[in-house]
């Protein structure tokens, strides 16, 4: 009985502890465009998207946050003054405290 008890007890702690992970690891969503500009100063980066379906365009600024992590086009990492406007990348963000953070930002290859 001691060891029944014992393996459920395991199994709602490896549930609960899974659980918590999920929901601590940041979200956000995924994004691609172009970088229109950068503000160093102010830590801002201005990406314009493109809406696959419709076409339309959109421009967004996003805040570089401690955690933010920028990844060239060979996945290696680069630094905020790296970030050029022109580039391609793909991007994930998060709406937090009323502002859009950047989580990670790559670059994309040119085409060529």
């Amino acid at each position: 009985m001691l060891k029944r008890s014992f393996v459920v007890m395991l199994g709602v702690f490896v549930v609960a502890a899974t659980a918590s992970l999920l929901l601590a690891a940041p979200k956000g969503s995924t994004h691609q465009g172009e970088i229109v500009g950068v503000d160093k100063d102010a830590k801002t980066i201005t990406i314009r998207l493109k809406d696959t379906g419709t076409g339309d365009t959109d421009t967004k600024v996003y805040h570089v946050t401690a955690n933010t992590v920028f990844k060239d086009k060979d996945d290696k990492p680069i630094t905020l003054d790296a970030i050029q406007a022109g580039m391609k990348v793909r991007f994930k963000s998060l709406h937090k405290e009323k502002e859009k953070q950047l989580l990670e930002l790559e670059v994309r290859p040119e085409k060529g």
